[in-house]
């Protein structure tokens, strides 16, 4: 079993584990000093963890915080550090989580300094635990619990395992941590341990006998549902382009009502024939400006008015729309341009070419010399 299945779907109600926050900041060897006797070589894996850790850090983290993270992403067999420590924060028995407060204080302080992300998250467990929830039941992981926003990650996991289980999560307290991990590329985000989950619907079977699970991370700060927290999540990131489409699109406006007027006044003057095709061109590059922005304004309307958070149009509309639209604006005015008739030369038939001229020269007979005077005396 890999982390991102280190699920426990028995429901025991457990106290929080709060003491460790009252302790003092040590250097990871000695955090870890208390649970040698349970893990084997793990001196040997705190040195691999100092070594390969993400140091220095942009987010501020020690060497022994940035090394606490990379040891628990680390797999060595069955006294793997994260199994170890899982299956103590499940245990019943509290007083046996005090030789763990110094690392968990490392750790905590670690997250503490990492950013906050509110996004879709994905874990996933080869057991067919699906059918244990029920719609709008609360749920508490006691665990340290290991996440990927990506999907891919966690099918890769779970293979073609039949009767498995795959959670979706609505994460908002999440720490993204994938830069520190010995895998960076399994995009991982931790959601601390006591976290608290409402399920958002009943299981969905699926077409190989798996289920789905849609779970809403419960915020302490907000006790309403968090789907109105993951769409002003949504409704912020979109902001920007919201802002240039409006803007964008008042300028498209205000330069069609600028051509239309001027083609009544050419009409007016009935210059309209001399310049209807320059004029038909630009309506066309106003018109085609405004309806390039219409897959991203059908997205956020879809964003706004959406019960349910999209993750996929939020990053559609941020990441490729925009580049996309970019690129029609400025292609679109340069090819209609340079499709005027007025640019081209055309053959006009009233020319005559070289060639044909030079044919037509040929000698002129002379004419005749007639003597006036000679005619006058014969008359």
């Amino acid at each position: 079993m890999n982390r991102f299945g280190d699920i426990d779907a028995s429901f025991q109600k457990l106290p929080p584990v709060y003491g460790y926050r009252s302790e003092k900041l040590v250097p990871i060897e000695k955090a870890l000093e208390p649970i040698e006797s349970q893990i084997d070589e793990l001196p040997y894996y705190i040195k691999i963890a100092q070594r390969h850790c993400h140091f220095p850090s942009e987010h501020g983290l020690t060497r022994d915080q940035s090394a606490a993270i990379y040891i628990y992403t680390m797999e060595w067999g069955d006294t793997t550090l994260y199994r170890v420590l899982n299956k103590a924060l499940r245990s019943e028995n509290r007083q046996a989580l005090k030789i763990w407060f110094p690392y968990l204080k490392l750790f905590d302080t670690a997250l503490d300094k990492l950013p906050t992300v509110k996004e879709a998250v994905w874990r996933g467990v080869s057991l067919d635990i699906g059918k244990n929830f029920t719609k709008n039941q609360i749920v508490t992981w006691w665990s340290v619990n290991s996440c990927s926003s990506s999907v891919n990650v966690i099918k890769d996991f779970l293979g073609n395992n039949k009767n498995s289980t795959l959670f979706l999560i609505e994460a908002v307290n999440g720490k993204k941590i994938s830069g520190y991990t010995e895998y960076e590329q399994e995009d991982e985000v931790i959601l601390r341990m006591g976290s608290q989950f409402r399920v958002k619907s009943d299981p969905l079977d699926q077409s190989n006998d798996s289920h789905l699970v849609h779970l809403i991370e419960i915020d302490d700060n907000n006790d309403q549902p968090l789907a109105s927290a993951m769409n002003d999540m949504q409704l912020a990131a979109v902001q920007p382009s919201i802002k240039s489409i409006s803007v964008s699109t008042l300028a498209s406006l205000v330069l069609l009502s600028r051509v239309v007027w001027q083609k009544r006044r050419m009409q007016q003057r009935q210059m309209w024939k001399k310049n209807r095709r320059l004029l038909i061109q630009l309506l066309y590059i106003v018109i085609l400006h405004n309806l390039v922005w219409l897959p991203m304004v059908i997205c956020w309307l879809i964003i706004i008015f959406s019960p349910v958070p999209q993750p996929f149009l939020v990053e559609l509309s941020i990441n490729i729309l925009p580049y996309g639209i970019y690129i029609v604006i400025l292609v679109c005015p340069f090819v209609s341009l340079i499709s005027l008739p007025e640019l081209w030369p055309r053959h006009d038939p009233r020319i005559v070419p070289l060639t044909r001229v030079g044919k037509s020269l040929r000698p002129i007979a002379p004419l005749p010399i007639i003597d006036v005077n000679a005619s006058t005396r014969a008359i």
